[in-house]
């Protein structure tokens, strides 16, 4: 008697068991197709613009999206022959992480002012020096922290006014 009870609770519960495992089945195999969708705009549009003016280099950035975006430059080359600085006006500072930053909001449409530079010393056109300058520009959509321009993570400077 008690080897068949024992039976009949072993049965049911396989039973029970299998009768679920459809289910479970079902439940772990179906899926929907989503359906619909939405335009994502995830960040504005900037562009560089080089020219040279004899040995030197003017660059000017140009905020060519739809969004206020904040921006910085690094420029690269032999570093005995070039230096850096913004024409004479004090919107771009030098970041201590080797960065240029433009110091104020660049709203849509608008263009930085210019950054030029320049190569230092005679250069004797019978021996000329051959080296590049490269320029190097990141930009990030504006944030507000309050009612003052947040700074993106990463970026060494203090402030970016949006004036």
């Amino acid at each position: 008697m008690r080897n068949k009870r024992k039976l009949v609770i072993a049965l049911s519960l396989i039973l029970c068991l299998t009768a679920s495992v459809g289910f479970t089945m079902a439940y772990f195999t179906d899926y929907e197709n989503a359906k619909g969708g939405a335009v994502v705009k995830l960040s504005g549009q900037t562009e560089v613009d080089e020219e040279f003016d004899g040995n030197n280099k003017e660059v000017t950035i140009k905020n060519t999206g739809d969004t206020d975006m904040v921006v910085r430059l690094k420029v690269f080359g032999d570093e005995n022959h070039m230096t850096m600085n913004s024409t004479g006006n004090t919107d771009w500072l030098e970041g201590t992480d080797g960065f240029w930053y433009y110091k104020k909001v660049l709203p849509a449409g608008a263009e930085a002012s210019m950054f030029k530079v320049e190569v230092n010393g005679e250069i004797d056109p019978g021996d000329p020096i051959d080296f590049e300058i490269t320029v190097v520009h990141e930009s990030q959509r504006v944030t507000y922290d309050g009612d003052k321009v947040a700074v993106p993570e990463g970026w060494k400077i203090d402030s970016i006014s949006d004036k």
